[in-house]
Formats: structure tokens, C-alpha cells, sequence
């Protein structure tokens, strides 16, 4: 916890490819102030989150500095409402939106208010998610809506729309993470924030004998006969023919 705000992460070891997933919410304000507390908001994470010791290999990622607990594991997606904001005048960021909204329009080029992203900005410079990718944003900004409509904040605060909620990606090898989409979805208006997704295509090596299985519910007829199949492959090394273990 930081405050009122903080960070979860859940590790996994999927065959041989190790995961980190982590969600957080930073701290909020759009003054600049704001920024350096949301900057050692990301520090504290990766220097705190508790996970297991043998979560993932001790192999640090060569874009990190340590101490980074992202730097243990293969493959790293960081999301949530992360906070940083546009700095650009509203009604620059309004008229754009409109213009890029528009029916007409079916080529929309929403990258151009990147120009203004504070946290595009930060990672260029290396103070934040270093070694971290993002897909392309082509959405209008998520945030932040009248609840229930279509129309940015109109309370007295007159927030300028960003792009708040983010989702990012590291891999240890190049090109191991691939981001298939990222988009907003703009009809659920529950919340003053647009809900925010991605899909991604990830390389897994294969699996290794010595790691602990989870605790979580499987087939142990899969396993069973997985179980077989490596046995008789182990039998069959000298064969030119390969041995493949289906799994569900």
C-alpha cells in the first residue's frame, strides 16, 4: 500500500517462461508535484512487492537496475490507472478528440496528442518502466467522463481527458511479447474511467522437471499420462522421430 493507493502482482512459471503480472493505482492530482510522488510511487513497487524467492530465476533484465523485483521474470505486463496525465490545453485535447470522433473520419490519428503524454514523456527520458513497451495508442482518452455519458468532466475541476489507465509489457528476450491489440472500450460509462484491454502473443520456452507445481485445481489424468509420454521419450532418445504431450 502507498496511502490511499498501492500495487498487487501475481508470479507464475508457465512451462519454462516466468510471469509477472502487476496492477496498480497511483497517486492521483494533475499538478506537477503529483508527478514525483507518482514516479517514486513506481520505485517503491518494484523495490517492495513481496514474492516468493523462487517465484522466477535471479537472471536480472538487462534493462534494469537492481533492486527491481520486475527484473526476475521472462515476461512483465503492468497495468492500471497509473495517472499520469496530457499536458495540453483542454480544448486542444477536445477539439482533436471531436475531430478524430467524428463519423467521417475512419483513418483517426489519436497519437497526436501523445505529444503532451507525461508518461511517454518519463519513460523516454529513463525515470520510469524501463525496457517497457506499450502498444499504439489509436483510442480517444479514457478519462475523465461524466459518469453514465459520453461527455469529459465538467465539474469545477474541468479535468483535462488523458490517458490514465495504461497497460505495459517487458520481455527478457527481444520480441518474445507481441501486442495483437490495445484498445478502450467507450459504450461501458459505469465509471468516470473508460475501461482499457490489450491481447498479447508471448514465445514460451519449454518446461523444466525441477519446478514446483502450483496449488491450483488440475487434470491428474493429464498429468498421469504426461507423466508417461516423458518416460517413453526419455526411452526413445536415440529415435530420430520427436515425442509431443498434448496439453489441456
Amino acid at each position: 500500500m502507498v496511502k490511499t493507493k498501492g500495487a498487487i502482482g501475481i508470479s507464475f512459471t508457465l512451462f519454462g517462461t516466468s510471469f509477472l503480472f502487476i496492477n496498480c493505482h497511483l497517486t492521483s492530482d494533475r499538478s506537477s508535484s503529483k508527478n514525483k510522488v507518482r514516479l517514486l510511487d513506481y520505485h517503491r513497487v518494484i523495490r517492495e512487492l513481496r514474492l516468493p524467492r523462487n517465484a522466477a530465476d535471479k537472471n536480472a533484465h538487462p534493462a534494469t537496475k537492481l533492486p527491481d523485483v520486475t527484473a526476475r521474470f521472462d515476461c512483465v505486463f503492468w497495468c492500471g490507472d497509473l495517472n499520469f496525465r496530457l499536458e495540453r490545453r483542454r480544448t486542444a485535447v477536445e477539439g482533436k478528440v471531436s475531430q478524430m470522433t467524428d463519423t467521417a473520419n475512419n483513418f483517426p490519428h489519436f497519437e497526436e496528442l501523445l505529444g503532451g503524454d507525461q508518461l511517454s514523456k518519463y519513460i523516454t527520458e529513463g525515470k520510469i518502466f524501463e525496457g517497457f513497451q506499450e502498444g499504439r495508442i489509436n483510442f480517444q482518452p479514457t478519462f475523465k467522463f461524466d459518469i453514465n455519458t459520453d461527455k469529459y468532466d465538467s465539474s469545477s475541476k474541468m479535468r483535462i481527458p488523458s490517458y490514465t489507465d495504461r497497460v505495459l509489457f517487458r520481455s527478457r528476450k527481444k520480441n518474445h511479447i507481441s501486442c495483437l491489440l490495445y484498445d478502450a472500450v467507450m459504450n461501458i460509462k459505469v465509471s468516470d474511467h473508460r475501461a482499457v484491454y490489450a491481447f498479447f502473443e508471448v514465445v514460451l520456452r519449454p518446461g523444466r522437471d525441477n519446478i514446483h507445481m502450483c496449488a491450483g485445481q488440475f487434470d491428474r489424468d493429464v498429468y498421469l499420462e504426461a507423466n508417461k509420454r516423458r518416460a517413453q521419450a526419455q526411452l526413445n532418445k536415440g529415435q530420430k522421430n520427436s515425442s509431443v504431450c498434448a496439453v489441456q
